[in-house]
């Protein structure tokens, strides 16, 4: 997962082709997924390419990456984020994995 496509999607693919399985989120997990996750330019199938929206609302993303993390349907989470434009705006890129394990 992370913030826009082109990392999120060259990440995915390259694990597939490391012989791992990037399997489709089911419609549940999508659907509270996108209660918060905006329409455009996102997606939420897998990978999930979350909106800029979590540089200003940390607590967003981490919620995003709790939701995968809880689904019992994968092993791994790669999580991309951007350190230096989150820092621009205030944010640590430790605050998404400090406050998101459970």
């Amino acid at each position: 997962m992370g913030i826009g496509g082109g990392a999120s999607v060259q990440a995915a693919d390259d694990c597939e082709k490391a012989g791992l399985i990037v399997p489709p989120f089911p419609k549940y997990l999508r659907q509270e997924l996108r209660v918060f996750t905006t329409p455009a330019g996102t997606g939420i199938a897998n990978p999930v390419d979350t909106s800029p929206d979590v540089y200003w609302e940390p607590a967003l993303y981490r919620e995003t990456v709790r939701l995968i993390s809880e689904y019992d349907g994968i092993d791994l989470v790669l999580v991309l984020f951007a350190a230096v434009p989150a820092a621009r705006r205030g944010g640590r890129g430790t605050e998404v994995a400090d406050r998101s394990r459970h």
